[in-house]
């Protein structure tokens, strides 16, 4: 956490309310659908619940759309601070998105986002700004031809951080301005979704740690400083990702909620109105087989 956000948020009793048991299914197994989940802390965390399924489910079906309707995806995790700024969440996703959406290549010409989706999730930290309340994101979108991931995370940050420093509607000190952090990535092939090919993936995830040189579809520095797990890879590409992005369906730091917030929400997974027949024929027939692919995680018998 930034030391920008380290003090503690005071909450008085009339601003906070525990979420009721029926709001969501809350679920203490350490899997779902057999991908491995980011654990809260041991004690009251895990004993109350290690995340929330709706979100999960959520999740799950914006990797799926996006795998449905492209060769190579990429997934982006990014954290959200609005501070004290006023900033509405729905205004900034707003105009966010909207202003993603048109961004070219200058040299393809092609849209550097297209069909960009994204899921979101509200937390209640430690932080002084904002009574603590934070976002946790991630977004994704075919992968663009010709650009390196690192040009594509350094323009999104570039876009984000302009329409959220436009959107600031007080003056604030440089301790408490709002910001937008990409913080990792995850490069999600077709071709390498199955189970089988995840126990190579993993395999190649050592080797390149190892040796320092890197891995073409993640962040491994991530995997190497992380606690748990001790330092190794979980699965493949796609098991990182999901446990990656389990992070923002953890319970901890959800239970309690200032009332009438949403915990979470996210894009509509909706294909433009004027598609072709074939177009739809083809991701019917592609929505099936990465259903099929993702649930070959699943080994248990539901």
């Amino acid at each position: 956490m930034s030391k920008k956000f380290s003090k503690i948020a005071k909450l008085s009793a009339p601003e906070i309310r525990l979420t009721k048991p029926h709001d969501f299914d809350i679920s203490h197994e350490e899997e779902y659908k057999g991908f491995k989940v980011t654990l809260p802390d041991e004690g009251r965390f895990k004993r109350d619940g290690i995340y929330i399924v709706q979100i999960m489910d959520k999740l799950l079906s914006f990797l799926m759309w996006l795998c449905a309707r492209h060769n190579e995806v990429l997934i982006i995790r990014y954290d959200l601070y609005l501070s004290n700024s006023k900033i509405e969440l729905k205004d900034l996703n707003t105009d966010l998105f909207k202003k993603l959406r048109k961004v070219k290549n200058p040299d393809t010409k092609e849209l550097i986002f297209q069909d960009i989706q994204y899921v979101w999730a509200r937390e209640l930290g430690t932080h002084e700004a904002n009574m603590g309340i934070h976002y946790h994101f991630t977004c994704g979108f075919r992968m663009p031809n010709r650009l390196k991931v690192k040009q594509i995370t350094d323009r999104y940050q570039e876009i984000a951080t302009k329409v959220l420093e436009d959107k600031t509607k007080v003056t604030l000190s440089d301790e408490l301005k709002p910001y937008i952090k990409v913080n990792g990535y995850f490069l999600l092939k077709r071709e390498m979704l199955s189970k089988e090919m995840a126990e190579q993936q993993a395999k190649d995830m050592v080797q390149q740690i190892a040796t320092g040189e890197g891995y073409r579809y993640l962040r491994t520095n991530i995997i190497e400083t992380r606690k748990k797990n001790e330092g190794k890879p979980i699965g493949g590409v796609l098991e990182e990702c999901v446990y990656a992005l389990s992070y923002l369906a953890k319970y901890v730091t959800k239970d309690y909620m200032r009332k009438g917030l949403k915990v979470y929400g996210s894009s509509s997974f909706r294909d433009k109105s004027n598609m072709l027949p074939t177009r739809k024929d083809q991701i019917d027939e592609f929505t099936v087989k990465i259903e099929k692919l993702f649930s070959e995680y699943n080994t248990k018998q539901e």
